[in-house]
């Protein structure tokens, strides 16, 4: 049995035995992710809002956020969840050995891989998750809470130095924003296509194949507003939509 394996399985039977709610631990929210000279980390903010936890999550995100699981973060911190190779639909089902979970909570155990566990319905079960990607990425996909044992505070910073110690953090609150944003463009651009309330300019586009998609126009629209603004994550997620319509 490998090292890895034994120490989530070790986790775990921990877990277990104590009880997943008899386990002294920090409620945290996710503030954010930033990119550093040391990689990717989400930094996750106490429950009093005066202590930041970082915990690292790539190597390779030193400069830009360019890997899958950065950009796959960014997009579940924008409600875009496309349930790709990187966090697989099947995911949670695979790691809790059930058919049908319900995740209630992910636990930060220590900060280096396997960092965690996740509490899963039925019956509560801990089971071990093997990388911070993963632990993160699924608090987000089910929008749960994030523990962590209080022990681990120690390695925690002040808040008020998130500034100078991660100037390129993106929080949740950017995150928000920028989908506020995209949704005015949305609605700007969306009434510059039907053409108000007449019904629509003469020579629209056919209704697509799928009823419920957006039109077309509006779409390539959006995706235009999208790669003005740098925004990866909405720029995918318009060319699935288009890739869904049918009509291409």
């Amino acid at each position: 049995m490998s090292t890895t394996r034994a120490t989530l399985q070790l986790f775990a039977a921990a877990a277990l035995v104590l009880g997943a709610d008899s386990l002294v631990v920090q409620p945290l929210q996710l503030h954010g992710i930033s990119v550093s000279p040391s990689g990717l980390v989400a930094l996750l903010r106490s429950e009093d809002s005066n202590s930041l936890l970082p915990l690292a999550v790539t190597a390779d995100d030193t400069e830009r956020a360019t890997t899958p699981e950065a950009l796959t973060l960014l997009q579940l911190m924008q409600g875009i969840d496309l349930a790709g190779v990187t966090l697989r639909p099947e995911l949670l089902r695979d790691l809790a050995g059930t058919a049908k979970p319900n995740l209630r909570r992910v636990t930060i155990d220590q900060l280096s891989e396997p960092c965690g566990t996740l509490t899963v319905d039925p019956g509560a079960a801990v089971v071990p998750c093997p990388s911070a990607f993963e632990l993160v990425a699924l608090a987000l996909r089910y929008s749960v809470p994030i523990d962590c044992s209080t022990d681990l505070l120690s390695a925690a910073v002040d808040f008020s130095q998130i500034s100078e110690l991660y100037p390129l953090a993106f929080s949740c609150d950017d995150a928000q924003q920028i989908k506020t944003s995209i949704n005015a463009e949305l609605g700007r651009a969306y009434g510059g296509v039907v053409g108000g309330g007449d019904g629509g300019p003469a020579g629209a586009s056919a209704p697509p194949k799928n009823a419920n998609a957006a039109p077309r126009e509006l779409l390539e629209k959006a995706l235009k507003i999208a790669q003005e603004k740098g925004d990866l994550a909405a720029e995918l997620k318009i060319v699935e939509a288009l890739r869904e319509r049918g009509d291409s």
